[in-house]
């Protein structure tokens, strides 16, 4: 038994401490994206749950080229800013950018957070 709780003990100890926030990631020299924060901005959010928003509203990455195809007809600008947080699949960014790209969109930005 002692020899258990000095290895838990050990391991605590030993073991450094991690901090893991659920953040975007960061970047030693972002550039300002004064866009993404204007009205009616295209904004794809992908979540670390595998979540894929288009603006505020939940879409199914399958849908998302149809969905930007839809704002772009009522006025938006042919440009979209993609906030994928820090703990994201690879996999479910490279479909939000299959969708983007199927939509006709060829001006992608990457929303960051400066490292500083």
């Amino acid at each position: 038994m002692s020899l258990a709780v000095t290895l838990l003990v050990v391991f605590m100890i030993g073991t450094p401490t991690f901090h893991w926030t659920i953040g975007l990631p960061r970047v030693k020299h972002p550039i300002p994206l004064w866009g993404a924060a204007r009205q009616g901005a295209l904004i794809v959010s992908v979540w670390p749950s595998g979540d894929v928003l288009l603006g505020n509203e939940r879409i199914e990455p399958a849908l998302l080229a149809e969905g930007i195809r839809e704002r772009v007809n009522v006025g938006a600008k042919k440009k979209v800013y993609i906030r994928a947080y820090a703990r994201v699949r690879y996999g479910a960014v490279k479909e939000v950018l299959d969708g983007v790209h199927a939509a006709g969109i060829e001006d992608i930005a990457f929303i960051t957070q400066d490292l500083r």
